[in-house]
């Protein structure tokens, strides 16, 4: 290869990898900007909220007793229901708007396959997703602790433990609902179906099954990751009495990720956007 042929793909690379970045911070900006970001946004910020109204109304007495009422609303609100509901409106439609406003034909003309304008769109909502839940998983932290406070052996797994866990929900969510979107022609039914069938009924049931739920393996991982008596308390109610290790639900998060993100990603490199294929849709 000459130096000439050299030095332009070198510059076409750069221009591709310059489109890339630009693509992944204008969907971070539109994921809090874009048609459904207040309601992203409401809901993200859900627990934050029902604390609040928890910690002002004095019907907790102990620090014991705060701790147990935000892990409880970590685990049975964020987890189960804020989260995934926000990661849904976020990601299961992540090239409509880019197809019905013609936008995407200016994006595939700046040196980038579909996949990986799929793959930028991806990683900015997903990182919009962990900042918004992560900022307001902190002020849910705050909260409560301005409340009766938190035990001092509480205080580093409720904001370290916490904000992983609302990240890591955004991230799993994010990726299975945006596979939906590119797999369904009505993604929004399959991925509700999902969540009342995979998430709420399926994980509820005390039996080896709830295992193929994404609520089942985070609470596993968060078990195992924090020291907290208070985790420790409401998951024992809720776990079989076998359940699985903090290194096997990690495993499979990052395989379930992984292989949604992977399918996605293929189904976009396949695929013709155009504005009479989407409406169609």
């Amino acid at each position: 290869m000459s130096e000439a042929t050299q030095t332009a793909t070198a510059g076409a690379a750069r221009s591709a990898g310059r489109a890339w970045a630009a693509l992944a911070r204008f969907a971070v900006v539109s994921a809090v900007t874009g048609k459904r970001s207040y309601l992203v946004c409401v809901l993200l910020c859900l627990p934050a909220v029902l604390g609040t109204i928890i910690a002002v109304s004095g019907g907790v007495e102990t620090a014991e007793q705060n701790a147990a009422v935000y892990w409880g609303i970590t685990l049975f609100v964020s987890l189960t229901t804020a989260v995934p509901l926000a990661a849904m409106l976020a990601c299961s439609g992540l090239f409509h708007d880019e197809a019905s406003d013609g936008t995407l034909v200016y994006l595939l003309t700046r040196r980038l396959g579909r996949a990986r304008v799929f793959l930028a769109k991806l990683v900015g909502i997903l990182a919009a997703l962990c900042l918004v839940g992560g900022v307001a998983q902190l002020v849910f932290v705050a909260v409560i602790a301005a409340g009766r406070g938190l035990p001092a052996d509480e205080k580093l797994p409720a904001v370290l433990g916490g904000c992983l866990l609302v990240a890591l929900a955004c991230v799993t969510f994010g990726a299975i609902f945006a596979a939906i979107g590119m797999i369904f022609r009505k993604p929004m039914a399959v991925a509700v179906s999902y969540m009342v069938i995979f998430e709420w009924f399926v994980a509820s049931l005390p039996l080896d099954v709830c295992e193929i739920s994404v609520s089942y393996q985070l609470r596993c991982l968060l078990y195992d990751l924090t020291e907290s008596r208070a985790v420790t308390n409401l998951l024992n109610e809720v776990l079989p009495e076998e359940f699985a290790t903090g290194a096997s639900s990690a495993a499979v998060l990052a395989v379930t990720v992984a292989i949604a993100v992977a399918v996605a990603a293929l189904l976009a490199a396949g695929r013709e956007f155009t504005r009479a294929h989407e409406e169609g849709t």
